[in-house]
C-alpha cells in the first residue's frame, strides 16, 4: 500500500504493463530460437516429454514433481531437448528468467494495484 501511495496507481499499472510486454516478447523470441535449434519448428521440442508425465501418474504430487523435472531440464538444456538439437542451456535459462520477470512485472502492476480501487470507489455503507 505504501508503494502504491508513493508512486501512484497509474504509473505502476503502466510500468507493470510495459514490463510484461517486454518480457513476453523476449520469451516468445527465445522460444522461437529454441524451436529453430531443435529442428522441429512448429512442434515443441519437449512435447514428447509432457504426455508420459500425465499418462503414467495419477497422483497429483507425482505429476507436479514430473513437471518440475521437465522445467529443470528445459532450463539447463538437459535431456528434455531433442537429440541432435542445438538448444543450449543458456536459452532455457533466459526463457525462465523472462517468465519470472513477467510474473514480477504482473505483481508490480496488475497483481496488486486493482485490489485498491474497490475500497476507494464504494461508499462506506456498502463496504
Amino acid at each position: 500500500m505504501a508503494v502504491i501511495d508513493k508512486f501512484g496507481r497509474r504509473p505502476l499499472m503502466l510500468a507493470g504493463s510495459s514490463m510484461m510486454f517486454v518480457f513476453m516478447v523476449a520469451a516468445g523470441i527465445i522460444a522461437m530460437q529454441m524451436e529453430k535449434g531443435s529442428g522441429h519448428v512448429g512442434h515443441s521440442a519437449i512435447a514428447g516429454k509432457i504426455e508420459p508425465i500425465f499418462a503414467k501418474e495419477t497422483n497429483v504430487t507425482a505429476v507436479a514433481a514430473g513437471t518440475v523435472r521437465l522445467l529443470a531440464d528445459v532450463a539447463t538444456g538437459g535431456e528434455a531437448r531433442v537429440e541432435g538439437g542445438e538448444n543450449s542451456g543458456g536459452l532455457g535459462v533466459a526463457l525462465m528468467v523472462c517468465l519470472c520477470g513477467y510474473i514480477l512485472a504482473f505483481g508490480v502492476g496488475w497483481g496488486g494495484v486493482p485490489w485498491v480501487y474497490p475500497s476507494e470507489i464504494f461508499p462506506m455503507d456498502v463496504k
